[in-house]
């Protein structure tokens, strides 16, 4: 697995990710002094993201803070940070995810100072999970969760023997990171903890052992007030191969992004070359 695709589904109940806005700013590496006895060679990790990160930053991001959005996006099997992140996340413990705190708050700082966006966007997860959601369900994801503007990008990471979800998000909040991965090929947006999602409609038993649900984000009356123009898609075209600003509620936060929806979504014609940087340790 990678941080595009999810290994299991879960529908599970977790409470809000609070206080860590009230955190201190610090350094990237005073914010995981506690992490990183728990992540092998997480030392050596944050030393080639300052090394490597996209800075200067015409965003305004210090170093720091783009040093964190490449950490989160640096690939280490079972062992990679943003995975170790995300179990803290969805462990529904309170205490685990203290220690992560002050990165919480470097990274919402860093996402914070991205433009906004308005895009359809893609993510998956291993299984046929169509049968576990039912049109007009509301649900929330309570990891960090990376997705593309490209499906062949997600496709590319999902199995071709086994059957296979695709999740198309019309997406309110989250960020644009692309420029600040250690992959910046994969066109990645973020969407944050917490973010609310309904779900369109089901595309089912696509040939490939690919299944498409669609979902859109649910915007909050705050959200409203802004008017974001964004416009639902009411038809879904998929081409498939067989072959092949900030939102905050008392200090709870779901990282943000805007996504110009089209009415309709085409698979590219041909993948895209991922070109991947390895991190000089």
């Amino acid at each position: 697995m990678n941080r595009f695709i999810d290994g299991e589904f879960s529908k599970k109940a977790l409470p809000p990710i609070c206080d860590y806005q009230s955190e201190k700013l610090v350094s990237l590496e005073e914010a995981l002094k506690f992490i990183v006895p728990l992540i092998e060679q997480l030392d050596r990790s944050i030393h080639a993201a300052k090394k490597l990160c996209h800075f200067p930053s015409e965003d305004n991001l210090t170093h720091d803070e783009s040093a964190a959005l490449y950490l989160y996006t640096m690939e280490g099997g079972e062992n990679s940070f943003y995975r170790v992140l995300n179990g803290a996340l969805l462990c529904g413990e309170q205490s685990p995810l203290k220690l992560w705190f002050p990165y919480l708050k470097l990274l919402h700082t860093a996402l914070d100072k991205l433009p906004t966006v308005s895009r359809n966007i893609w993510r998956g997860v291993v299984g046929d999970i169509g049968h576990e959601l039912k049109k007009n369900e509301e649900l929330t994801w309570w990891n960090i969760s990376s997705c593309s503007l490209s499906i062949d990008v997600i496709k590319d990471y999902l199995s071709t023997t086994d059957r296979s979800t695709l999740f198309l998000i019309e997406a309110v909040h989250g960020k644009d990171i692309s420029r600040y991965t250690n992959y910046p090929g994969e066109d990645e947006i973020l969407l944050g903890p917490g973010i609310q999602l309904r779900v369109v409609d089901n595309v089912t038993d696509l040939p490939g052992g690919l299944n498409i649900i669609h979902l859109a984000e649910v915007a909050n009356y705050h959200d409203k007030l802004l008017q974001p123009s964004i416009t639902p898609i009411h038809t879904l075209s998929i081409s498939t191969d067989k072959d092949n600003h900030h939102k905050e509620t008392r200090h709870c936060t779901a990282l943000t992004i805007f996504a110009p929806l089209t009415s309709s979504i085409s698979k590219r014609s041909s993948t895209e070359s991922h070109r991947r940087r390895e991190s000089t340790l």
